[in-house]
Formats: structure tokens, sequence, C-alpha cells
């Protein structure tokens, strides 16, 4: 289990999803599922860093993020995804269930990461119950969480 730390941003946020360039080699894409618009803001600047040839997809809905996911086809072992489980509209936590759904239809596997500012035990514990969760990651993401993920 990683860090805890706790952050209390709750801000409105567009219904959009942004995509970044995409990937040339190593990590093919990664899916940020986060209300909080600062939180993509920080890790897309230091994917930047650490994963440069990864495409970085910003969803601010867990909706548009299985839309999104269906329309993509195939997730792979390369993908990631950081879902905030706490989130308005469909929770993280529901996410992960329908996610789970989509995952057992298909080979690739992405890696999950729960990246959250909750330090609810019941939500961390529930959310880790998918095979597919890696880990726990709290926020403010540092430096050296995302670099042991690449």
């Amino acid at each position: 289990m990683s860090r805890l730390l706790l952050d209390l941003n709750k801000t409105a946020i567009p219904k959009t999803i942004t995509q970044h360039p995409p990937p040339t080699s190593g990590i093919n894409r990664v899916l940020i599922i986060d209300n909080d618009k600062s939180f993509h803001k920080v890790i897309i600047q230091k994917l930047e860093a650490f994963a440069p040839d990864s495409s970085t997809q910003s969803i601010y809905k867990s909706e548009d993020a299985i839309n999104k996911i269906l329309l993509m086809q195939t997730l792979t072992n390369n993908d990631i995804i950081f879902v905030n489980v706490e989130m308005t509209g469909m929770s993280g936590i529901h996410f992960l269930e329908k996610l789970n759904t989509l995952i057992n239809k298909q080979e690739g596997r992405p890696r999950v990461f729960i990246a959250s500012s909750s330090l609810d035990h019941f939500v961390i514990n529930k959310s880790q119950k998918f095979n597919f969760v890696e880990d726990f990651i709290p926020k403010p993401l540092l430096d050296d969480d995302l670099r042991a993920l690449m």
C-alpha cells in the first residue's frame, strides 16, 4: 500500500475528453479518469518527463470513460488507467465494476491504479477486490510514485 495523504480539492470540471499526442513506444495509452482538473494537469506534466511516448487521455466523468473504452475496443497490457474512486455521477467503484465486465471480454489487461485523496478504508478495500487494480496511489501524486509505475 502506498503512502496516504488527504486532499479535499473538489472543483467543477468540463464534460470533455482531451487527447494528447500518440505513443511511439513503451506505454501505449494512459487514461486519467478524475473530476479534478488540477490532477490531470499534474499527471500530464509528470508523464511528459517519465513516459514521453505515451498517449494521454483526460476524462473527467466515469460515464465518458466507459464510452471511450468501448470506442477503443481493445485495452492492452501496455495501457495504464488512473481512476479516482470518489467522483460525482458514476463513482469510481461503479466504473471499476463496468470495467471488470469489459476486461473479462478481452485478452489484454490494462494496469489500473486508484489515485485518490480518500482515506476511507472501505472504499480502498472495495477497489482492491478487482484483480486488475494494481495499487492505491494517494494524492498528491509524487514523482517517485509515478516513476515506480513506469
